[in-house]
Formats: C-alpha cells, sequence, structure tokens
C-alpha cells in the first residue's frame, strides 16, 4: 500500500460524528493510556463520559467524567459510542452489543485517524525508509480495522535492532532506561555492548520493579565486573515536568498505571529529564504506558544539546502512532525516523532516530 491508498483508506468513510452525543466504552488500562493522547486533542471536550460493563464502576467518575452502564447509554440523544480496546475479540462484541441496542458505534482508532488523517500523513512522509513506511501502513489499517498486524511486519531485537545504534560512540557511552520494569532492557544492553560503557540510569516508578531492578544491577555487576556507580537507579517517574503523580500498581508491575491528575494509589516523584540528567548521554530508550510524549517535552533542551539516539515506544495509544514522530522533528528536525513493529499484536512499535553520520 503506497501513499495515495492510505491517503484514500483515512479519508473514505469518515465517520460523522459532528453534534453527537459522544461516550468511550471501556475504563480498563486501554483507556488510561488513551487518555494521554486524548488530552492533546480536541476530541476529549466532546467526550460526554465513559461506559463500562463492569457494575463496581458504575456511578463513579473516570478522569472527570461519569462512568454508566451500558443500558443507560439509550437514553441520551444523537448517542454515539467510541469502543476503546485493543483485542479484536472484545471489539467485535462490543460493536455487535451496540448493533443489537441500535447505538452507533466505531473503534476508537477509527475516529481518532481519521479526523487526525493530516497528522498521520506527515508522520508518513518523515520516516526514513520504506519498511518504516510498510511497517506504519500496516499499523494503521490494523488499527482502523481493530484487528492483529501481519506478521510479516515483526522484527526481533528489541530497542538494539536498529543498524544506526550500533557504533561504539552510541552504544559505549550513556544509556538512558525510562520504564526500566525490572532492569531487562539495561541487561541486554550490556551484553549487546560487551560490558563496554560509561552509565546506565534506569528509571522505574514501580517500588516492586525497583527492588527486583536492584537484585539484577548486583547479579549483573558481580557477573561483569562493573563498577557498582556504573548503574544508577531511580525509582521515579518521568514526564514533562518535575512534580508529583500518583501511581497504581497492575498487571504485576506490566501496564503500570500512572497519572498526574487522578489521586488514586500512592504518591511518586516526576522527573523531568532536562532537571534529572545534566550531562550529555547518547542513546534514551522509554517505553513508559503513554508518557513518551511528555517526558520527551521534559527532555526537550537535552535532545536538542546532544541529540542522542532514541528508541521510543509510540504504541500506547493510537494518537502518539503518528504524533510523537512529528514532535521528534520539531525538536530535531535533522533527526532521521524509522518504526519497527515487535510482538504480534498491536504492542511492541518502537519508533528510533538518530543522526545520520557523515
Amino acid at each position: 500500500m503506497n501513499r495515495i491508498s492510505l491517503a484514500q483508506l483515512l479519508t473514505e468513510n469518515v465517520p460523522d460524528i459532528d453534534g453527537k452525543n459522544l461516550w468511550i466504552w471501556g475504563t480498563g488500562d486501554t483507556s488510561r493510556l488513551y487518555q494521554e493522547g486524548l488530552n492533546r486533542t480536541s476530541l476529549m471536550d466532546k467526550i460526554s463520559g465513559y461506559c463500562d460493563s463492569n457494575e463496581a464502576k458504575w456511578g463513579s467518575r473516570f478522569y472527570g467524567k461519569p462512568v454508566i452502564p451500558p443500558s443507560k447509554l439509550s437514553e441520551y440523544p444523537n448517542v454515539c459510542v467510541l469502543v476503546c480496546s485493543l483485542q479484536p475479540k472484545v471489539n467485535r462484541e462490543i460493536l455487535t452489543e451496540l448493533k443489537a441496542m441500535h447505538i452507533e458505534g466505531y473503534l476508537i482508532d477509527e475516529i481518532i485517524l481519521k479526523t487526525y488523517h493530516t497528522e498521520v500523513l506527515q508522520c508518513f512522509d518523515l520516516l526514513y525508509d520504506e519498511e518504516s513506511k510498510r511497517i506504519f501502513t500496516e499499523l494503521v489499517k490494523s488499527r482502523l480495522l481493530g484487528k492483529n498486524p501481519d506478521r510479516s511486519i515483526i522484527s526481533d531485537n528489541t530497542y538494539f535492532i536498529w543498524r544506526h545504534l550500533a557504533s561504539r560512540d552510541v552504544m559505549g557511552g550513556d544509556f538512558i532506561d525510562c520504564g526500566a520494569y525490572t532492569g531487562d532492557t539495561f541487561e541486554k544492553y550490556i551484553w549487546y555492548v560487551d560490558g563496554i560503557f560509561h552509565e546506565i540510569i534506569s528509571i522505574e516508578p514501580d517500588p516492586e520493579n525497583y527492588q527486583a531492578m536492584e537484585k539484577r544491577k548486583k547479579r549483573l555487576c558481580e557477573e561483569w565486573n562493573l563498577q557498582d556507580s556504573s548503574i544508577k537507579l531511580i525509582n521515579a517517574g518521568v514526564g514533562e515536568k518535575t512534580t508529583v503523580g500518583w501511581f497504581t500498581r497492575s498487571n504485576n508491575g506490566l501496564g503500570t498505571k500512572f497519572s498526574e491528575h487522578d489521586h488514586e494509589g500512592s504518591q511518586q516523584q516526576v522527573f523531568a529529564l532536562d532537571d534529572l540528567i545534566t550531562k550529555p548521554y547518547t542513546f534514551l530508550k522509554a517505553d513508559i504506558e503513554s508518557f513518551e510524549y511528555k517526558m520527551l517535552l521534559g527532555a526537550k533542551n537535552g535532545i536538542q544539546q546532544w541529540k542522542p539516539h532514541l528508541a521510543v515506544c509510540i504504541y500506547h495509544n493510537s494518537i502518539d502512532l503518528y504524533s510523537i514522530a512529528l514532535l521528534l522533528h520539531s525538536i530535531v528536525p535533522e533527526y532521521k525516523i524509522a518504526i519497527r513493529h515487535h510482538l504480534n499484536t498491536l504492542a511492541e512499535t518502537v519508533l528510533y532516530a538518530w543522526i545520520e553520520e557523515e
């Protein structure tokens, strides 16, 4: 599929949601991930509230808006429901249920990607290589249709696949690992560079993951004969500003819920990278549950000054899929930008950016 075909796919059969009473179906982890992206769009102002099949959530508020049972949707005039799930089976079931209720419904990704088709195509145009454009197009198509992508776009070696990351200047320097989980990525990094690097700064907000990461660090320092000071661990989140957020653990530390607005869970420190790191770094990785956009804003000065190689996850919501590339281009226009996809679901899409060596 070329650019013309992609443009046609994005601009044909566009749902008319003007004047509609919009509700989002879903208040789980996926909706939380989408909230960060939606807050950067005009769509958020048009959302009346949320509906959910979970009775325990009825009557509560989600990001300041009411949560109602699906049976109450028909009580609202001109209602239209946006289904927020990344699971194809769930999407089909909910759309079928809405049809049986004679309620208009669409996948939220279809509304987002078609509403912002101009920006989606701008992202396509920024991509460095044809493989990136093929992968991006397949992902857009899959999200529009609510299905998993074709397996032909899957690549191995997440974060360390791109050949431009392989130079010693990059791989032997300072590695910033945002959303470090239990340290699995910085362990791969150590193996990838044969233990030759200057410093690793590993940032993780989950206290239990952080404890596991401490154990991993101790083991790696012993196995590789590394100085303890060469791996710095920080129990915090990252964002646009240095502030305090609220952290809730979910799924055994996978898919951590983190918010700067909902006062749920425990308080946790959040750092802007420009405040936290004041020396050059060569490689920045981020998988931080839809906070990647804010992280980049909070790292803008360092990125402009030092132009590190980047590996940034863009799969947590469909707004990030196109908007993060546009943001990076505005921060450092000379960045080469590529994407690779590393799983047979809609998760694990990573944007890679670097400065072309002369």
